[in-house]
């Protein structure tokens, strides 16, 4: 949930910890992660990378319980689909996750 603890569900909204949260300008989630863009320009993400979903800088398996940062500058727009992950910039668009279905499209 992005508070540094795992397991169980919460009823209530919790806290995302270790963040700015007056640099937040964008969020995005998937079935297992999310993702958060700051004011600076830089994604972060936590939750499950099964699927490297969270990009590959970043350790794999389900457990990334606070935002980490994800590799990628100059951001404009984030979002995430049920394992993947997109980062739009001014000169590209990345994605990461599972391609099973063509949703990372062709290199």
């Amino acid at each position: 949930m992005g508070n540094g603890f795992t397991g169980g569900n919460s009823a209530v909204p919790v806290q995302v910890t270790r963040i700015d949260h007056s640099d937040v300008v964008a969020i995005a989630a998937g079935d297992f992660h999310a993702l958060l863009l700051d004011s600076q320009a830089r994604a972060y993400a936590w939750g499950a990378n099964e699927f490297l979903q969270l990009g590959p800088a970043l350790p794999t398996g389900s457990g990334l319980t606070t935002p980490l940062y994800m590799g990628l500058a100059s951001v404009l727009a984030i979002d995430a689909g049920a394992r993947h992950s997109l980062a739009g910039r001014h000169d590209a668009l990345y994605l990461v996750g599972q391609n099973r279905l063509g949703q990372l499209a062709p290199p």
